[in-house]
């Protein structure tokens, strides 16, 4: 049996479970997070827009998501307006 990393040929008994570090952790959680808040953010667009055609764009990019994020969360909100926040008063001081 070889086994290196998560990666393993041979016999399953003597494989060890495969591991999740820190770094691969914090990349999906990342990848998660900007998802969901790209999803809301497309949400929002289309309720503000009214151009028709901008309004067909906008609901083809949904679609892609289609999950239930249901309506905008309390820490979509916060993350927003903590990001933004640290952008505009990095430009007023």
């Amino acid at each position: 049996m070889v086994q290196i990393g998560n990666f393993h040929i041979g016999r399953y008994d003597t494989v060890q479970s495969p591991t999740l570090t820190v770094g691969e952790a914090y990349s999906l959680w990342d990848n998660l997070v900007a998802r969901y808040d790209w999803e809301d953010t497309l949400a929002i667009f289309y309720n503000y827009a009214h151009d028709s055609e901008l309004q067909d764009l906008l609901k083809r990019e949904i679609t892609k998501f289609e999950t239930d994020s249901g309506v905008v969360k309390d820490d979509f909100i916060f993350r927003r307006f903590f990001q933004d926040s640290k952008i505009f008063y990095r430009f007023v001081q």
